[in-house]
């Protein structure tokens, strides 16, 4: 499904959004309401879309907001445009944004409602409406019913942990459907197949690693069984940020790093030409 917009506020201004429409389980001409909410990983407010049924990511490709220099000109629709970026609207499950509710939650059995409610972030009560919210919680939480027309919630680490593995297995066992996951076949054919597995380990823990806070990143790390140095830094996230001034984190650049790059600008001393033997320039004119 193909969106344009020409409307320019405060949170946000695009041309052209490519949305997974059959995750709306509603009519292509739906209504996606955006909302702000705090990215799981760097707790920075960020835009979700909500439908009755689901939690859309909104990221941003091609360029825009924070880096001007990958910025590209294309067609859209029969004009020209100087920035063609675009705004991918792509399912994301609503308890990578509930998991950090959980953690601020001491352990203590809620209910969804109470749960969700933040002075500092109303929209988070928004989650509570999706459609099939209850279901998806019972993955990752011992459910209390034992007071009529009540529910409580309590994190079950043991479900989470499970609920996280399948996650990875999922991305794992269609590795090589993802053309950005594929990589370099050429290179991948030189590793052995110990490797190989770790490669694709590696690969998918930084994906998920990129929705989960530190904590529940090594958590993943831990039953994936991955080495305990293995790093969660990645590039993949193109989060769309509420307030423009906030960047996605840049990675860390060592000064190291900067000495080396400067000592490679530094054009290279100029050796002087030795002259031994050679005539004089001045020899092949004669004075008038």
């Amino acid at each position: 499904m193909l969106a344009t917009s020409e409307k320019s506020d405060k949170e946000l201004s695009f041309k052209l959004a490519i949305i997974h429409s059959p995750s709306l389980g509603a009519p292509e001409d739906s209504q996606l309401e955006l909302v702000t909410l705090p990215h799981p990983r760097t707790d920075e407010p960020v835009l979700f879309a909500l439908s009755p049924t689901a939690v859309m990511q909104v990221t941003r490709h091609g360029g825009g907001i924070g880096n001007p220099m990958e910025n590209r000109s294309g067609f859209i629709g029969n004009t020209v445009q100087q920035d063609a970026s675009f705004l991918a609207f792509t399912p994301f499950d609503p308890i990578y944004l509930l998991l950090p509710c959980f953690d601020q939650s001491n352990q203590k059995a809620q209910e969804l409602e109470t749960l969700l409610y933040s002075e500092q972030v109303p929209q988070l009560s928004q989650l509570g409406t999706i459609s099939g919210i209850q279901s998806k919680l019972e993955s990752i939480c011992d459910v209390d019913t034992s007071i009529p027309g009540m529910q409580f919630y309590k994190l079950n680490q043991e479900k989470t942990t499970a609920w996280l593995l399948k996650k990875a297995q999922t991305l794992l066992d269609n590795f090589e459907s993802f053309g950005l996951l594929k990589g370099n076949e050429q290179w991948k054919s030189s590793l052995s197949e110990s490797e190989l597995r770790d490669y694709k380990q590696q690969s998918v823990f930084k994906i998920i690693a990129d929705v989960l806070s530190p904590k529940r990143q090594e958590q993943l790390k831990t039953a994936m069984g991955l080495r305990a140095d293995s790093s969660a830094n990645s590039d993949l996230s193109k989060a769309v940020y509420a307030d423009p001034r906030v960047a996605p984190p840049a990675p860390v650049v060592q000064k190291k790093d900067l000495k080396k790059a400067a000592s490679k600008s530094k054009p290279a001393a100029k050796k002087p030409v030795s002259t031994k033997g050679m005539t004089p320039l001045t020899s092949f004119f004669s004075k008038k």
